[in-house]
């Protein structure tokens, strides 16, 4: 039995991609332009900043846009809330540890997650550098070999570089039909799936 599980957030938990369409929509622009401007909000604030992105927008526009970041909860992917309840009636009183672990822009990732009202399921960590960092932080009481940890993620490239440095990491890889990255090569994951219908 795992004693902690690592969870990716968006598009693994979190329909990113409806998301971010949905906030492209409120500013009345395609999904295109929306990608567009915040890389360019990114780089000049060297974080992004979606208060800066949306002050020269009409106030009916920043309402639309406040509106769906209000309710990011409904982003969240149906399975995703099911396989929380599943690891908490499967392993009853021994509930391994749930860390969100989610690499983004620090303010907005907290904001979002927060909105999604998580946190009676797990721990919350939100981290700007490669993830990898995290994991090596991490202490097990049975000694430096992580080996029981399950990590959670989308991102074939993620799961490569930490299977990388700790193979006994169990890394499951979630290829979501319109996830950004399913395309994206994995050649260590241990399981795969299209969906968190599973249980451990």
């Amino acid at each position: 039995m795992p004693k902690i599980i690592i969870l990716d957030f968006d598009h693994t938990l979190f329909n990113a991609q409806l998301f971010k369409k949905d906030l492209a929509e409120a500013l009345g622009l395609s999904l295109a332009i929306w990608e567009k401007e915040y890389q360019k909000n990114k780089k000049k604030y060297h974080n992004y900043n979606y208060q800066k992105q949306i002050t020269n927008y009409p106030a009916k526009n920043q309402k639309k846009f406040l509106n769906v970041l209000k309710n990011s909860k409904k982003y969240l992917y149906p399975d995703a809330i099911y396989f929380l309840h599943s690891v908490e009636t499967r392993h009853g009183v021994s509930l391994p540890k749930i860390i969100l672990l989610s690499k983004g822009q620090p303010e907005f990732q907290k904001i979002k997650i927060k909105n999604c009202q998580l946190e009676k399921y797990l721990t919350i960590k939100t981290v700007a550098i490669a993830k990898i960092n995290f994991i090596k932080t991490l202490r097990q009481a049975q000694g430096k070999n992580k080996k029981n940890i399950i990590f959670i993620n989308d991102r074939g490239k993620e799961i490569d570089e930490i299977k990388k440095i700790f193979p006994q990491i169990t890394a499951i890889w979630i290829r979501r039909a319109n996830g950004q990255y399913k395309n994206e090569p994995c050649k260590t994951f241990d399981k795969k799936y299209s969906n968190l219908k599973i249980k451990l």
